[in-house]
């Protein structure tokens, strides 16, 4: 049921959102989502590359200039995005 959803979620953006969307961010995303992301990601062709596996830090580092990271996304340990992230 879960590659169904994702099947129709990517063909929705597909069809209704073509070139909208430049990057998707992963943030955090544990190693079970990178089994998932392997089955599902045959299906993106192209689309795949648009999608990147990154860290809170170096979400923080590249997309986002010095003093534009919103709170929580620095790289404090305490955090509050941090703790979302560690209790997933």
């Amino acid at each position: 049921a879960d590659l169904e959803v994702a099947a129709f979620l990517v063909d929705v953006l597909y069809k209704y959102y073509p070139g909208r969307t430049g990057r998707v961010l992963l943030v955090g995303a544990p190693d079970l989502f990178r089994s998932f992301w392997n089955s599902v990601k045959p299906w993106l062709g192209h689309y795949a590359s648009l999608a990147d596996f990154v860290t809170v830090e170096e979400m923080a580092k590249h997309y986002f200039s010095p003093g534009t990271v919103p709170p929580g996304f620095e790289s404090a340990d305490d955090g509050p995005a941090r703790r979302a992230i560690a209790s997933s």
